[in-house]
């Protein structure tokens, strides 16, 4: 029988008592009650504003994606300029130092060259910007990857030389001597 249907007498003594609830004398609500019951509203959109943040963060996730994409391939394409500058340098003979980086300009927001490596009150340059160092040995891992997918075409055999893109060993960027 529930607690609280009017019983008849014979059955009274049989009757489960009625569960007692806690009196604001007996046990001190908790913090955490009262807040609900005064922010209520605040706290039922609690799933909206996650669902809202979670699609902004998405999105900007892929806008994020996006930018590198496009600065990964402007940076490829510099690379492969400054690459071609420095074989040029190489072939007529210039002196490479690397306080003199290859600076290559590109077209965007992201290619801000760092104000350290303009002149002061310069206008900002957007582009890359390559040492010599770095490029020669960038150069010198892609040729020996050549090499070494030539020979493993052809059956790492010595017999058949490999003579397509040498290696620029002889290049460093310290001053070479001059011949006599």
């Amino acid at each position: 029988m529930p607690w609280n249907s009017t019983p008849s007498a014979s059955a009274t003594k049989n009757t489960p008592t009625p569960p007692t609830l806690p009196t604001p004398k007996s046990t001190p609500p908790s913090p955490q009650a009262y807040t609900w019951r005064k922010e209520n509203r605040g706290f039922t959109n609690i799933t909206l504003y996650e669902g809202r943040v979670s699609r902004m963060i998405t999105r900007h996730k892929k806008e994020l994606a996006e930018l590198q994409a496009e600065r990964r391939a402007a940076e490829d394409l510099a690379r492969t300029e400054a690459e071609l500058l420095l074989r040029q340098s190489v072939m007529r003979g210039e002196t490479l130092r690397d306080d003199q980086p290859f600076v290559i300009e590109c077209a965007g927001q992201g290619c801000l060259i760092p104000a350290s490596l303009r002149a002061p009150g310069e206008t900002p340059v957007y582009g890359f910007v390559f040492s010599p160092t770095n490029l020669l040995a960038a150069i010198n891992r892609k040729a020996a990857l050549a090499s070494a997918r030539f020979y493993e075409k052809n059956g790492w055999n010595p017999n058949i030389p490999y003579t397509e893109d040498p290696k620029l060993s002889i290049i460093s960027v310290k001053p070479l001597p001059k011949a006599a």
